[in-house]
């Protein structure tokens, strides 16, 4: 198991030169996935292979990171390249063609046609970590048929994780938030207006070094609460465990660094956007 990683920026916002085979209309081009709104996305005109690529404008940017939100590719195939020139020439990395399976469910038999977990396809994501590679181009082509007439995605990310040496004190919080509001009758009826629903990370580190409290004072610094990170507190674990500790969230508090003389202490809380 690979200690938590989270990555602070994605280079697939900062692309240029952005296309895909197909637009299903003007309002879900594959700028969409630039974007963290719920509502917002790209989906394609039919389940044909799709080939999203773009460059940096001569920028080099590294990424070891590959990771696709909210999209209903499970079934399929997707497949990461990137080039060290902004013509898409010089390959520098290959993922091959992976397959994109199910999210992983939960061992509860909910009694419904397949016995499996309601909340399957709630957020489903692709996530891997590839080898730390420079890159001044990529190319993502899907393959394969998806679990709709078409291809959709929301939340595309492509970046380089920051991995903590000392992982999380014993107690790492998960639980869900919603914004419904409940209310009582004067006959006391329970009277509730449904809302959104959405995932809190709570950790606690306690053992610090000091080359990491610079950097998550540098992180949140640069994200404050308002652009949103990928996270992985139980990386590489795959299953059910890594599923309910991956997120793509924003930090929900700027917690201080509580100083110490040989090491320092961080509460960090994130919430799904």
């Amino acid at each position: 198991m690979a200690n938590l990683r989270i990555v602070p920026q994605n280079w697939f916002d900062e692309a240029v030169s952005l296309t895909v085979t197909s637009e299903a209309s003007t309002t879900m081009e594959i700028e969409n996935a630039q974007i963290t709104p719920r509502g917002a996305f790209w989906r394609s005109t039919s389940t044909a292979a799709q080939t999203i690529q773009g460059n940096w404008n001569n920028v080099v940017r590294k990424c070891n990171v590959f990771a696709v939100f909210r999209h209903n590719w499970r079934g399929g195939t997707v497949r990461l390249q990137l080039y060290s020139d902004t013509a898409w020439t010089t390959q520098v990395y290959d993922s091959t063609a992976l397959t994109v399976s199910s999210t992983p469910a939960g061992s509860y038999d909910w009694g419904n046609a397949t016995g499996v977990d309601p909340l399957l396809a709630d957020a489903p994501y692709v996530l891997f970590f590839t080898e730390a590679t420079t890159a001044k181009s990529f190319r993502i082509t899907t393959g394969g048929t998806p679990a709709d007439a078409y291809w959709q995605a929301s939340r595309i990310w492509l970046g380089r994780y920051f991995e903590v040496t000392t992982n999380m004190d014993i107690g790492m919080g998960l639980t869900w938030v919603d914004d419904a509001e409940q209310s009582r009758s004067r006959g006391g009826s329970l009277r509730t207006a449904a809302g959104g629903k959405w995932r809190r990370l709570m950790l606690d580190f306690k053992f610090m070094s000091e080359a990491e409290r610079q950097t998550w004072v540098d992180l949140e610094g640069v994200c404050g609460r308002d652009r949103d990170v990928v996270v992985s507190a139980l990386a590489a674990t795959t299953g059910r465990k890594e599923r309910d500790h991956t997120l793509n969230a924003m930090f929900a508090s700027l917690d201080p660094a509580l100083y110490g003389i040989s090491v320092h202490q961080k509460r960090v809380v994130l919430e799904e956007v």
